[in-house]
């Protein structure tokens, strides 16, 4: 969870740098970016803002007279809310972690499923093939 948070973190970055000369731009760029990250652990709360700069006309002005206004330039950008945990997609990838497939042919009044797997984890030569599913935990 933390490199793909960090990976995350860095896409945010990325998008929060990009400047939009219109806020249907900056909208469809964020809900963009919900779509490709749908899937992931982390959700980004954002909102759009605008940032407005006057420009000046060019050249000395005469004295006691106010600067003439040449143009104002509006940008919008997007603005993180923060970052949060996607619960859903979360408990998805737990439930994807912890499923283990194993086929047997001993009958369930025998031995039950978490019998079967410990029967099966301490067999030597599963320990010796198998190291990973030694090291996880149940």
């Amino acid at each position: 969870m933390k490199r793909e948070k960090e990976d995350f973190e860095k896409a945010v970055r990325r998008l929060l740098e990009q400047t939009f000369a219109c806020q249907k731009d900056a909208e469809q760029a964020l809900a963009s970016f919900h779509v490709q990250n749908k899937k992931k652990l982390w959700a980004l709360k954002g909102s759009i803002n605008s940032t407005t700069q006057v420009l000046y006309k060019r050249g000395r002005r005469p004295a006691n007279q106010p600067p003439q206004v040449d143009r104002t330039n509006i940008t919008w950008h997007i603005k993180s809310d923060g970052i949060e945990q996607h619960q859903e997609n979360i408990a998805k990838k737990t439930r994807q972690l912890m499923t283990f497939v194993l086929i047997t042919n001993v009958p369930e009044t025998t031995m039950d499923d978490q019998a079967v797997l410990f029967t099966y984890k301490g067999q030597s030569v599963v320990e010796v093939q198998f190291h990973l599913l030694k090291t996880q935990k149940i």
